[in-house]
């Protein structure tokens, strides 16, 4: 597979890459969506909470499949040991705004709310989960290396600050 994607799956060490855990990503998540998330979107009757939970957890996946070289062990900086961690910004991204488009989609099942609402709501979200998926830009202006434990914890920081934004946000929609 390797081969066919030009892309290498494990290190020397037989550990994932990061390009390998981003592309093995997006299957993964969408499978435990389908195994896990399903049965109570159909206990439950809330479809479109299901297609917005689903949204939220491949959209970023998806975003990270296309930007490998970003995800990759080329950026990984030597005197930290670390790059950007596609799971850690999975993490990250789904923090900042996988409950905002989620409940966008939840919104849709509900008649007495406005679809403008839940399509702003389901933008929102999306914005605010693609947001962490740019580290690369982000480093540029951060006053720290990204790729570092404090560059994680700011970006956490920004992710949370992001959660309470779009919240702010809908709340005085």
């Amino acid at each position: 597979m390797e081969n066919l994607f030009n892309v290498k799956f494990r290190r020397p060490d037989d550990d994932y890459s990061y390009e390998g855990m981003v592309f093995w990503l997006l299957p993964s998540v969408l499978i435990a969506m389908v195994v896990l998330f399903y049965p109570f979107a159909v206990v439950r009757g809330n479809f479109p909470f299901y297609l917005g939970a689903m949204i939220g957890f491949l959209y970023p996946s998806l975003i990270m499949l296309l930007r490998l070289k970003t995800f990759s062990d080329t950026k990984i900086k030597e005197s930290t040991g670390l790059g950007y961690h596609p799971g850690a910004y999975l993490a990250i991204s789904l923090g900042a705004g996988w409950f905002m488009t989620a409940r966008g989609f939840s919104m849709l099942n509900f008649q007495n709310i406005p679809s403008e609402l839940a399509y702003i709501t389901i933008i929102l979200g999306l914005i605010a989960q693609t947001i962490p998926l740019f580290p690369d830009y982000i480093d540029k202006i951060s006053p720290t290396d990204l790729r570092s434990k404090t560059g994680l914890l700011f970006m956490g920081i920004i992710a949370v600050i992001l959660f309470i934004v779009t919240n702010i946000i809908w709340i005085l929609l």
